[in-house]
């Protein structure tokens, strides 16, 4: 039996409206072939210390030219979305015009449970890319293992700002105006700081000499410990 849902379209480019509580992870468009119609699906999420209450966003059609063939506004209501959860997996939004092959969401407005609300007055529109692997900037696994031991074992990327948010090296996306991470707690301008390949290098075998020194000097204790127990 054919399945009832067919994909046309899907980007999971992240899209980020500079100043949006919300990121777009990804947009896609369905062939429902029960009914004969289009859908659409987005999966979006906060990054807004605050919860999020209700959003309103429209929705860009094209053709298979990528041509422009209109628009539908989609209100996602009554929610009680937080921090780092993600909505509008299950969503079915409607589309009117069965040529659609290619889709694109804009955030329009946003309104939070304490009753605030943020409007897309012309934010600027960009893409987040894939964050950088550390092992990748570092080039060497001592570097990187010195950098987890330092910051904790959830490090994994190069921290970057982007527009007026940063991405920790945990993955965790937060505020320019949060110093410390809400993932991970580590401090925005230490994390950047210390991506010196070489100095993480020479730490880590700082690190482990220091170690085997204090390793040995437990050793000669004991022994001295045990041969005065036997006098």
């Amino acid at each position: 039996m054919a399945e009832r849902f067919k994909r046309l379209f899907h980007n999971d480019e992240r899209v980020y409206y500079v100043g949006s509580p919300l990121v777009i992870e990804a947009v896609a468009l369905l062939e429902d072939t029960k009914e004969n119609k289009i859908i659409g699906q987005a999966k979006i999420k906060s990054i807004s210390p605050k919860v999020i209450k209700a959003v309103f966003t429209t929705v860009f059609i094209f053709n298979v030219l990528n041509e422009s063939i209109g628009e539908c506004r989609h209100e996602y209501l009554d929610l009680a979305v937080r921090r780092d959860e993600e909505f509008g997996q299950q969503v079915a939004v409607s589309i009117d015009n069965n040529g659609a092959r290619v889709a694109s969401l804009r955030i329009d407005k946003v309104l939070f449970d304490d009753g605030s609300i943020w409007n897309n007055d012309g934010a600027e529109k960009i893409i987040i890319n894939a964050a950088g692997l550390l092992k990748d900037t570092l080039g060497d696994n001592r570097a990187v293992e010195e950098y987890k031991r330092i910051y904790g074992p959830r490090m994994l990327y190069v921290p970057e700002q982007i527009r007026d948010i940063w991405r920790c090296s945990c993955g965790a996306i937060n505020r320019i105006e949060e110093e410390a991470c809400h993932g991970c707690n580590n401090i925005r301008q230490v994390l950047m700081g210390n991506l010196d390949s070489d100095s993480l290098v020479s730490a880590a075998l700082e690190n482990k000499y220091s170690k085997a020194i204090s390793q040995l000097n437990e050793a000669n204790d004991e022994l001295s410990y045990n041969r005065a127990a036997r006098i």
